[in-house]
């Protein structure tokens, strides 16, 4: 038995982060460090992402209400804080996650839509944590 398209949907997006490296074009070197379980950050990790189920509902349109779900996807991004430039660091992986996310409808599996942009919104820095982070969305829907 096949894992569920939701759990299909995060393997998809991972893929499509892993490969966030400067040997593939990009600025930063976030796509070492993808998880789809995420846990706490070792205070010497470089950038890391996560890829997460954050919520399922019913979709918007009504035709799809009987054949599937919407599906919101967060993408946490965080970066050390005590490196130079932290900040910029962190918008230069929002837009590494942009890039690597699309033109990939290939490696999303039958079933599920391509996810779409949604927000990104910042994550508070909290006192004795040490790094900065962003939690990037994206949306797409899944069928029964």
């Amino acid at each position: 038995m096949s894992s569920p398209l939701s759990w299909q949907l995060l393997e998809a997006v991972r893929t499509c982060l892993t490969r966030i490296t400067p040997g593939n074009g990009y600025r930063t070197n976030a796509g070492a460090t993808v998880e789809l379980e995420p846990g706490q950050v070792r205070n010497d990790q470089d950038e890391f992402l996560a890829v997460v189920l954050e919520g399922m509902s019913a979709p918007l349109n009504p035709a799809l209400r009987a054949i599937g779900r919407a599906v919101t996807v967060a993408i946490i991004a965080k970066v050390p804080s005590d490196r130079d430039n932290a900040q910029l660091r962190l918008h230069e992986v929002i837009e590494d996650v942009e890039r690597a996310m699309q033109d990939q409808r290939s490696r999303f599996p039958q079933g599920t839509d391509f996810p779409k942009f949604a927000s990104v919104e910042r994550i508070p820095q909290a006192d004795g944590l040490k790094w900065v982070g962003a939690v990037i969305r994206y949306t797409a829907h899944t069928r029964r």
